[in-house]
């Protein structure tokens, strides 16, 4: 098992139902930046002073309360364990893994975490949607009626222009609601 974690790109952590770190990857050390085995810290502790991540990390510690899978996406203003260096995002999973029982005891439960640094690809979406508003932007202001509709004739997008010249007004359009018969036959 510890061949397996240690191959992945993500930071890996497991946990026992008292919250003490079993296992960590390197690549999870080189994420937090931990130096040392006594550095390592579990995954609630280095987001407990991030207001951003409260409401994220209730729900993932919740979901491992509850022997749950959870997901979640949380900023932070500069990376984990660094005091500058620019916002980043980190994608954190939280899944159950199976009981394992000691001798003479009840046994335990292990929960497995995962996080990555998913900034540029955040920054990539967010590049793309920048790119996205401006063409819609154009298309809305551009001196020429477009739209889109889908298979059953009905509209998905219209452009200011063509709402103007249609005499429809662009605030209270919904996508679908008008189809492209009722235009043409001029209802």
């Amino acid at each position: 098992a510890r061949v397996f974690g240690d191959g992945f790109d993500e930071g890996g952590l497991v946990s026992d139902d008292q919250g003490r770190i079993t296992y960590s990857n390197a690549a999870y050390a080189a994420l937090t930046r931990a130096a040392s085995a006594n550095d390592l810290r579990t995954i609630g502790r280095i987001f407990a002073g991030n207001q951003e991540a409260t409401e994220s990390m209730f729900r993932l510690s919740e979901a491992a309360r509850t022997r749950q899978s959870a997901e979640a996406e949380i900023r932070t203003a500069q990376p984990i364990g660094a005091a500058d260096g620019g916002a980043r995002w980190y994608r954190v999973k939280v899944r159950p893994l199976a009981f394992v029982p000691d001798r003479g005891s009840e046994g335990h439960r292990l929960t497995a975490w995962r996080i990555a640094d998913v900034t540029r690809e955040r920054d990539a979406q967010e590049s793309s949607f920048q790119e996205l508003q401006q063409v819609v932007t154009f298309l809305d202001h551009a001196p020429a009626g477009f739209f889109s509709a889908d298979a059953g004739g009905r509209i998905t997008y219209l452009n200011a222009t063509l709402a103007d010249w249609l005499g429809y007004d662009l605030a209270k359009f919904e996508a679908g609601g008008i189809r492209l018969k009722d235009i043409v036959q001029g209802q």
